[in-house]
């Protein structure tokens, strides 16, 4: 079975082959979606360690590296969204100098 996170980086790949040029918006939208689903399978890989400590057992190796491999993939994903940022800050430094009544949000 094929995860959120591989059909959506297979589907901006296929995307940019065919010529098509995403915008920083169409990004930041397909990482926010990335983020959150990956937030959610966090949450669901914690939920197994959570019940074999509360019935004072131990949680087996391969949950613990599974919720490991989740982490990771959570972190690389927001290392993306970082360079994100960091792209849009260095086309755009009137980005990083908003006044009060013109805050940005992303």
């Amino acid at each position: 079975m094929l995860n959120a996170g591989y059909i959506n980086e297979h589907d901006r790949e296929d995307e940019r082959f065919a010529g098509g040029q995403m915008t920083v918006l169409q990004q930041l939208r397909c990482l926010q979606n990335d983020i959150e689903g990956q937030g959610s399978r966090v949450a669901k890989a914690l939920d197994p360690i959570t019940k074999a400590l509360h019935s004072s057992g131990n949680p087996s190796l391969e949950m613990m590296e599974h919720i490991k491999a989740q982490i990771l993939l959570a972190h690389l994903q927001l290392d993306e969204l970082e360079q994100l940022l960091n792209s849009i800050d260095e086309r755009s430094p009137e980005i990083g100098n908003t006044t009060k009544t013109e805050e940005r949000v992303i």
